[in-house]
């Protein structure tokens, strides 16, 4: 099972949520989006290029490129901050 916790702030409000990620689904929206890993090991997926990010490690990136962010292991979940503009805080929390 795929589970991630994400904490985020999407401007004028804070949210909370913890959801069971689907399988890879690229998406894209404007504006910036970093993260930081607070434990487990995350796949960070930016167009064709994949990266794995441990506990303690951060990424940053432009959300203009398609991009897919899941556990790198199916067994151990994931937890995350992850920090983006009202764009991004809107679209992630309507996934959720």
């Amino acid at each position: 099972m795929d589970l991630m916790t994400v904490i985020c702030n999407g401007g004028d409000a804070v949210g909370f949520a913890v959801a069971t990620l689907p399988p890879a689904r690229f998406h894209s929206h404007a504006g910036r989006e970093r993260l930081y890993v607070l434990s487990g090991r995350i796949r960070l997926v930016l167009s064709e290029q994949a990266t794995e990010l441990s506990a303690g490690e951060a990424a940053e990136f432009d959300t203009r490129v398609p991009h897919w962010i899941g556990n790198a292991l199916d067994d151990i979940p994931s937890e995350i901050i992850a920090i983006y503009g009202k764009q991004g805080g809107r679209l992630h929390l309507a996934d959720v």
